[in-house]
This record gives C-alpha cells, structure tokens and sequence, in this order.
C-alpha cells in the first residue's frame, strides 16, 4: 500500500469531492492532508502541524492515526512563475519534515490544483494524480502553461464531466464524475436541535445565497403557503440579508457536511431555487445526488438542474407553479435509498483504487 499526500483547501464546511474519495478508499497506506491557506494572518511557520479535531475525525470517519494532517500559511496566489516557486517551496518546507520523520517515500500526490505539478520533481519516485472539476479552459498564458505541466508530469488525470475530459490526453485522462456519500446521506440522522418545530411541513435548500438564487420566487411562494416553513442552510455572500423578510422564512447559517443530514432528511421537500438564466455552480450535480439519497422530493425551477432522474424531480417556472408542486409533494413517496448507490463514492472509490493500485 502506496501512501498519499492530498493537497487542497480542506475546508470542513464544504466537503470536496476528494474528501469524500479518499474517505473511502482501502488500500492506501497513511494519509497526509497539506491544507493550503492563502489568506491568514498566522505568521508562516515550517512546523504547521494539525492535530486530528473532532469535525475531521467525522468528516473522515476514522480516528485512525494513519491520518496526518498539516497547513502552510501564506501561500501566495499564483500570478507570475514566481509565485509558482515561492508556493511549491513553502509547502516543501512543511512536508519534507514530516515525509523524513514519517519514513514515508514514493508517495501518490493528488491534488486539485494546477501549480501542484511542480511539486512532483521534488518528491522522488512520487506519482501525480490530478483531478479537475472546473470547466473553465485556461484563460491566461500562465495558466496555460501550469495546465500543460500538469498534463506532462500527471500520472492519471481525472475530469468529473466528458467536457472536462476532452481537453486533456486520452491515453491519461479518465472520467470521474460527481458522487455522494451514501453512508452519511442514508443512515438516519437525529433531527438537528435549530430546525423550527413540525408542525408545518419543511422545504429546504442548503448550498450559498448569492446572486442566482431567486429571491423574488421565492418571496411570492412563501406568501402563498404561510402554512409551510423554509429553511435555508449555507454562506451568505452578500453583505446584506437576501432572504425574504417573512416569519416562515428560516435562515440557519453553514452548516457542516456531514451535518446536512440533520436537516435534509427531517424535511418534506428538497428545493434547488435558482434563477432560469443562471449558470448552475458545479456543486449542485452533488446536492442534487445528496437529495436524491434522503428521499424527500426534489422542486427546482431550473431545467439545468435535471438529470437521468428526471421523473424524480419537479420543474417549475413560477411562484404559483412551486407553491402546487409543494403542495402535491407532501403526498408523494420518498424515493428508495438505494437509488444513487450505483453513484456512491462508495462505488466510485473501488474504481480508483485499481487505477491507483496500477501507478
């Protein structure tokens, strides 16, 4: 068993994908966590050491000593080749420490970012894993060549979508797309102690209020069905408050990961309340999977946000349209918790593991 090093910003509150993965995977050796922090006032230190907290050891569900978790403050962000240097030398500085004392050699680095890929020279006999969610093409010469250095030292490349994929190698780049937990999705949850009281039927949102959510839909929709409450969970990214000012109209803050099932499977109703023209954040494919897993039924106004489980889902345009499908839905089963099992990271992982295993 290879041991791994994932590099990212591992933050608790929005589990990546690559959390998730490595979670589940079973044969690798111990783990270390390089938490990236671009923006902190903590004065940079080589002995940047975490120590395994109690929403990690959930997060992973494992207390494991194989884990090892550690941060490098100020990293700058990559806007010129030095930049690129300065960050790979910072993080070296904290690693090579711990790979010495740990007797850890040829280790798989997985990573989501692309500067990562000159760290790779420096680890001898380390492979490079590099997995891409974001469909944006490389938008300036830099960022070109930090793509096209990725694809020179990358092992395996993996993309979550067919779009992503095509713009990498064939002969390295695989396709691994969005999943969900299904352990923590499926296993019943105590009701979470902020919900508002059931004596109204539930419909909830978690993900982040900004700007494409439809604030006005959803103004009108809590208006028409003052005997309903809604309950959103996630950051606010205004600086104002952006939800409507109404008494059945619940704003609970973020929330922890793997916290959501606290909420998501105590309501009555899943909502994805964005605007029609909006372009759909690349996290909604797991919410929607993550929806799917609780059961509850799935309301959306976008088009975009439906799936091969489109009979599972209801499309609306209007405020008087979700307030009957809101209506109806309190009467409608709650899917099988099995359906997404075929799309469980679970699954996903037993796939990974045996291309990990070829490196």
């Amino acid at each position: 068993m290879r041991d791994m090093i994932i590099i990212g910003s591992h933050n608790d509150n929005y589990s990546t994908s690559s959390q998730h993965l490595i979670k589940c995977l079973r044969n690798i050796g111990r783990v270390i966590w390089v938490d990236i922090q671009h923006q902190t006032k903590t004065p940079y230190s080589a002995s940047n050491q975490v120590s395994l907290d109690a929403p990690v050891q959930h997060r992973l569900n494992t207390a494991q000593r194989r884990h090892i978790f550690l941060q490098v403050n100020q990293v700058p962000y990559i806007h010129s080749p030095r930049d690129r240097q300065d960050a790979i030398q910072r993080i070296l500085n904290v690693l090579k420490p711990v790979l010495k004392t740990q007797q850890i050699s040829a280790p798989i680095i997985w990573t989501s970012e692309l500067y990562i890929a000159d760290l790779q020279p420096h680890l001898t006999g380390s492979s490079l894993v590099y997995y891409c969610d974001d469909e944006s093409d490389a938008r300036s010469q830099l960022a070109f060549e930090q793509e096209q250095t990725m694809v020179r030292n990358a092992n395996v490349i993996f993309g979550s979508n067919d779009i992503i994929c095509s713009r990498f190698p064939r002969n390295k780049t695989l396709l691994l797309p969005q999943a969900v937990d299904t352990e923590l999705f499926c296993k019943p949850a105590l009701i979470a102690s902020d919900m508002p009281k059931q004596d109204k039927p539930i419909a909830g949102f978690y993900g982040d209020l900004d700007s494409k959510i439809d604030y006005q839909l959803l103004f009108y929709t809590a208006l028409n069905l003052p005997t309903w409450n809604f309950v959103f969970l996630g950051k606010n990214t205004f600086s104002n408050y952006p939800l409507p000012k109404l008494n059945n109209i619940h704003y609970l803050g973020p929330k922890p990961h793997y916290e959501l099932p606290r909420y998501s499977q105590h309501w009555q109703v899943s909502l994805l309340p964005y605007k029609k023209d909006a372009i759909i954040p690349r996290r909604v494919a797991t919410t929607l999977l993550e929806y799917l897993a609780v059961g509850a039924p799935i309301v959306t106004t976008s088009a975009s946000c439906v799936s091969s489980y489109n009979k599972y889902i209801n499309v609306v345009e209007s405020a008087h349209e979700m307030s009957e499908a809101l209506k109806l839905a309190i009467y409608e089963q709650r899917t099988p918790s099995d359906l997404v099992i075929s799309e469980s990271w679970q699954v996903r992982s037993q796939f990974v593991s045996r291309i990990l295993d070829s490196l």
